[in-house]
C-alpha cells in the first residue's frame, strides 16, 4: 500500500508527507504546537502535516485505525466541503493548497495491536480501495527489478520458500505457537540483501545459513523448525545445508557462524565475564548467530523467549565482545517518546550558577596563589551570595 502510494507520488512528481498514526498521536503532531526559542521565548510550530497541507503537498497517513478519536475528528475539516484547517492557537484558518491529496492506509483489524473499525462516517469521505496479496508472479517481477545481483535460480528458490511458508501459515498446517506469523517481500529483500554480500566476498553468507537465520529461527518449537527444512527441501530440492555455527574470536573480529563483526576498542575488552561464559553455551550459538547477521546487516532485531532465558545476556555478550557500548533502556506501558528521544524541559538557571560559583571557590581556595588566591576567593564568596539571591539573579 505505502508503495505504491510512494511511486504514484514519485512518478506525478509530488513530494509525499507520510505520517505514522498511532493511539499516542494526538493532533499537536499533525497541526503543530508552541514551541521554546532561542531567545528564550514560544513560537508557533507547523507540524509536517500543516506543512503539506500549505504547501500542497501529498500526505499519505499510515495505520489510520490507530489514530484516537480526537485525531480522526481534527481531520474532518479536512475531508470535507470547507477543505480547511482551523487552528484556535493562532486563531487562524488554514485552506488547503490545490496540490493537497490526502491518502490513508491501514491493515486488517485481525493484525491487532490496538486497531479498531473506524466511523462510518469518517470511512465515507474516502474513496476505498482494497489491495490484495502481492502473488507469487508479482514478487519476481519486483525482485527482478531490484536484485538484479542474484542468480536466477536463488531467487526462484526463494520465492518458492516463502510462498509455501505463506501457504502453510494460511492453511494453519504447522506454525501455530507464536502466530500469527507474516512471510512476505521484506523477508525475501533481506536474504537477497544478504547475498551481497556474498558476491562481495563474504562466502560464510550462503544460501542455507540466512534460510537458517531468516526463517528457521524464528520458529518457537522444534517441529515448526523441520518444517520449515522440510519446505526448504521441497523448493530447492535438497536438504538444508546449515550445520551448528561455531564461535571463533579474535583481536579483528568476532565469527559467528557466517555473521563476522569487527572488533573495536571503544567498549568492553576481552576481560569481560559475559566472554568465557557464552564459549561454554553451545545452544545459545544458533540464536547468536541470527542476532549478529542482524547487526551486519543493520536489520532491527527482537529477541523472543521466557524470562530468564537469556536474551539481555546474549545481546550484552554481543555488545561486550564487538566492543560496542551498550545503553539499555527498561520499556514499559508509561513510556512515551520524550523518553526515548528528548524533549523540553524547564532549567533551573540559579541552580546552575550556585553551582558554578561554588566551583570557582573551591579551586580559588585549593589554588596556592597567596594574595591572588584570596582575593579569588572572597570574589567567589560574593557570587555565592549574590546567585543565592533571587532579587540579585
Amino acid at each position: 500500500k505505502t508503495a505504491l502510494v510512494s511511486s504514484l507520488a514519485q512518478l506525478a512528481g509530488h513530494r509525499l508527507v507520510r505520517v505514522n498514526l498511532s493511539d499516542q498521536t494526538d493532533l499537536m503532531d499533525l497541526f503543530g504546537s508552541d514551541l521554546p526559542t532561542a531567545s528564550g521565548g514560544f513560537a508557533w510550530c507547523d507540524a509536517p502535516f500543516l506543512q503539506a497541507l500549505r504547501r500542497g503537498d501529498w500526505v499519505l497517513l499510515d495505520e489510520i485505525n490507530l489514530a484516537s478519536q480526537s485525531v480522526l475528528e481534527g481531520l474532518n475539516a479536512c475531508l470535507d466541503h470547507r477543505a480547511a484547517v482551523y487552528i484556535a492557537e493562532l486563531d487562524r484558518e488554514f485552506s488547503l493548497a490545490p496540490g493537497f491529496r490526502l491518502f490513508a492506509a491501514q491493515n486488517p483489524l485481525a493484525q491487532g495491536g490496538g486497531r479498531k473499525g473506524l466511523p462510518r462516517s469518517f470511512v465515507n469521505r474516502f474513496t476505498q480501495v482494497f489491495m490484495h496479496e502481492l502473488q507469487p508472479a508479482d514478487l519476481s517481477a519486483i525482485c527482478q527489478r531490484v536484485h538484479v545481483h542474484a542468480p536466477k535460480h536463488t531467487r526462484t528458490m526463494v520465492l518458492q520458500l516463502n510462498t509455501l511458508m505463506h501457504q502453510t501459515c494460511a492453511r494453519r498446517a504447522a506454525f501455530s505457537a507464536g502466530a500469527p506469523w507474516e512471510f512476505n517481500l521484506r523477508d525475501v529483500g533481506r536474504l537477497l540483501d544478504a547475498l551481497r554480500l556474498r558476491a562481495a566476498g563474504r562466502p560464510g553468507l550462503a544460501v542455507d545459513r540466512l534460510v537458517d537465520v531468516l526463517y528457521v529461527q524464528r520458529m518457537r518449537t522444534l517441529a515448526d523448525r523441520k518444517h520449515v527444512r522440510r519446505l526448504f527441501a521441497e523448493a530447492a530440492n535438497r536438504p538444508l545445508d546449515a550445520p551448528p555455527p561455531a564461535l571463533q574470536l579474535t583481536s579483528a573480529a568476532v565469527q559467528v557462524g557466517g555473521a563476522v563483526l569487527p572488533r573495536t576498542t571503544g567498549g568492553v575488552s576481552d576481560a569481560s565475564p559475559h566472554v568465557p561464559r557464552l564459549r561454554a553455551l553451545h545452544s545459545a550459538l544458533p540464536a547468536l548467530e541470527a542476532l549478529a547477521t542482524c547487526v551486519e546487516m543493520r536489520w532491527p532485531a527482537i529477541l523472543v523467549g521466557s524470562a530468564g532465558s537469556g536474551k539481555t545476556a546474549l545481546v550484552r555478550w554481543l555488545a561486550a565482545a564487538a566492543g560496542h557500548r551498550l545503553v539499555e533502556f527498561a520499556m514499559n506501558s508509561g513510556v512515551d517518546t520524550s523518553e526515548i528521544l528528548g524533549g523540553f524541559e524547564q532549567v533551573d538557571v540559579q541552580r546552575h550558577c550556585t553551582r558554578l560559583a561554588r566551583l570557582a571557590q573551591q579551586k580559588a581556595t585549593a589554588a596556592p596563589w597567596g594574595v591572588l588566591s584570596e582575593r579569588i576567593s572572597r570574589a567567589s564568596h560574593a557570587a555565592v551570595r549574590a546567585v543565592s539571591d533571587r532579587s540579585a539573579l
